[in-house]
């Protein structure tokens, strides 16, 4: 793997240890690095393997993050979907902590000075001088070195429990905060943000059967020691989670989806069917419109005979396929994993779950794929993807289930447009139980909407309220959510 330019392999200081083997792919020089430096974790499926994810490797180093993008054979064979989030929990530790090595070395000097910079911190960011803002500081070298102590340390005990490290110095900086007269709500928040900015949180992306084993990550923290298989030290470092047609909502159907079963038909009919049509004898005969009725009511009958067939076959050796890939059970709507594990399952306060789906998806129906509406920091997107009817109608059935990995700009630029045609969503997406990663890209739309419909605020009052309310959290770092809204107030308020 091309490592790129990773923010520490240029260190000429001492080793007092080897370090781990780089993981992670890094943007090219001349891209601007993301908010935090974000790894991303790829989790291919089953159809689509980890090669046919590529746009979206490509996309994210194009958007300044660091990337994990490897095989994962147990997702591809069907393995046990609790085998395969072990294995991306600790890909997920993995990369964080490379990052904040990366991180931690670029901060050559812990002076105040340095500390208030990489933390972008200025207690006057909103106005005036907040006395909060100055209490940070004395707490950030102790932070730094706390966090560095748990990224340089074994690599076994970075796989297995860093996240539950990272949580445990971020509730005792928090109790700091608290001590030195900071509210609970916002020592939380800074403490967060802080820890997230040295440590960053992973972005992890998943498609069909890897937007499961995602999903399964982000909703089974694992909060205490213990060897509980269905819980997962690295969902507490995942900040966001995209599911590109994956079937967290409902599962898959018994005994398959509509584009399995089309699936038989399709072949016989590309292989078969098709090439005899163009035969000069068979084309000269439906030219006659009784002839042509018959065979084309016949070519009908035929594919319900064969969509009925695949039921049945499918049924009887659904067992069969079942024991040798177990992970195809767990995913259907009536398996004990998915109803105890992902169905309804809460998102944890601080991490957002966007779920994308497509009306043109035979594998994975858009109803299966949706999360529930009452969760503030689940939300679902109906993705229009960027093909003609005539495409749809000649690919193979489970062809617009694997597009959704190759369309990631498009489907960046249609979000965008609809976030801001649907001011419900967006005002959702700012809610304070979401990840501030979230939170600040929603408002980067935002922003960029008033710069062309300067008018926006005045048509949807109700944003510029929820706008108010997030402006007034007052976050004292140059990167929050808090700042931003703020910004966005007053740049509204001079158009």
């Amino acid at each position: 793997m091309n490592i790129g330019s990773s923010p520490y392999r240029l260190s000429k200081a001492p080793r007092q240890a080897p370090r781990p083997e780089l993981k992670l792919e890094y943007p090219s020089e001349e891209v601007e690095p993301a908010r935090n430096g974000r790894p991303v974790v790829l989790l291919h499926g089953t159809i689509v393997e980890k090669d046919g994810i590529e746009e979206f490797r490509k996309f994210a180093l194009s958007q300044g993050h660091p990337v994990n993008h490897r095989s994962y054979p147990t997702i591809t064979k069907g393995g046990l979907i609790e085998e395969s989030t072990e294995i991306a929990s600790r890909e997920v530790n993995k990369s964080r902590a490379e990052v904040a090595r990366g991180r931690i070395e670029a901060l050559k000097e812990r002076t105040p000075e340095a500390l208030t910079e990489f933390f972008q911190i200025d207690a006057e960011l909103y106005g005036e001088r907040d006395p909060d803002a100055e209490k940070i500081l004395p707490h950030l070298p102790g932070l730094v070195a706390q966090v560095e102590s748990v990224v340089t340390g074994p690599q076994a005990q970075i796989e297995s429990r860093l996240g539950r490290s990272l949580k445990a110095i971020e509730a005792d900086l928090v109790e700091g905060l608290k001590k030195d007269g900071l509210t609970e709500q916002k020592a939380a928040a800074i403490a967060e943000e802080l820890l997230d900015t040295v440590a960053p949180k992973a972005i992890v992306i998943g498609h069909s059967a890897g937007g499961f084993v995602a999903q399964t990550l982000a909703v089974n923290p694992e909060t205490q020691d213990g060897d509980d298989p269905f819980a997962y030290d690295g969902g507490n470092g995942v900040g966001e989670v995209v599911l590109l047609s994956s079937p967290v909502g409902k599962g898959l159907p018994q005994p398959a989806p509509t584009g399995i079963l089309e699936l038989p038909f399709y072949n016989y009919d590309r292989t078969v069917l098709q090439p005899a049509e163009k035969n000069p004898l068979v084309t000269l005969a439906r030219l006659n419109p009784l002839t042509n009725l018959a065979y084309t009511s016949s070519k009908s009958l035929l594919k319900t005979l064969f969509y009925v067939g695949t039921q049945v076959s499918t049924t009887m050796t659904s067992p069969m396929v079942h024991l040798a890939k177990p992970g195809y059970a767990q995913v259907e709507e009536s398996h004990e994993f998915f109803n105890q594990y992902v169905k309804d399952r809460e998102i944890p306060e601080g991490l957002t779950v966007i779920s994308v789906t497509s009306p043109l998806d035979k594998l994975v129906q858009e109803e299966r794929s949706r999360l529930s509406d009452e969760m503030e920091n689940g939300h679902n997107y109906s993705f229009d993807l960027d093909v003609t009817e005539e495409q749809v109608k000649k690919e193979r059935p489970t062809w617009t289930h694997v597009i959704m990995t190759e369309q990631p700009e498009h489907l960046k630029k249609e979000y965008s447009e609809d976030i801001l045609a649907q001011p419900k969503a967006l005002m959702k997406l700012l809610n304070p139980k979401n990840d501030e990663g979230v939170r600040v890209k929603a408002l980067d739309i935002l922003w960029a909407g008033l710069e062309t419909s300067p008018d926006y605020l005045k048509a949807h009052p109700e944003v510029k309220d929820v706008l108010e309310k997030v402006a007034a959290e007052r976050l004292p770092f140059e990167d929050s959510a808090s700042y931003k809204a703020y910004s966005l107030l007053a740049m509204s308020s001079n158009l």
